[in-house]
């Protein structure tokens, strides 16, 4: 086996924290209850369409938004990690 690079090793602990938080933040998201048999039932109405159009505004949406870009540079430095072994 050959010897690691010091690019290798500090990238490699990087991705394992970063998929450590992105693991925390996909916990901390709350679950969609109503799903599809809300909108045939029509639970949550208003409300839910209240949420929706203010969602970048909360929490979650928030968690939803820093999931997204924990994602792509998750793909980005394993792909990184790939090309530098």
């Amino acid at each position: 086996m050959g010897e690691m690079s010091g690019a290798y090793i500090a990238l490699s602990a990087v991705l394992v924290v970063l998929c450590i938080v992105t693991l925390a933040m996909i916990l901390m998201q709350k679950k969609r209850d109503a799903g599809f048999g809300g909108a045939v039932t029509g639970q949550g109405g208003n409300r839910q369409a209240y949420y929706d159009s203010n969602k970048a505004r909360t929490l979650d949406g928030a968690l939803e938004r820093y999931t997204k870009v924990a994602f792509v540079l998750i793909l980005i430095l394993t792909i990184l990690l790939t090309i530098i072994s």
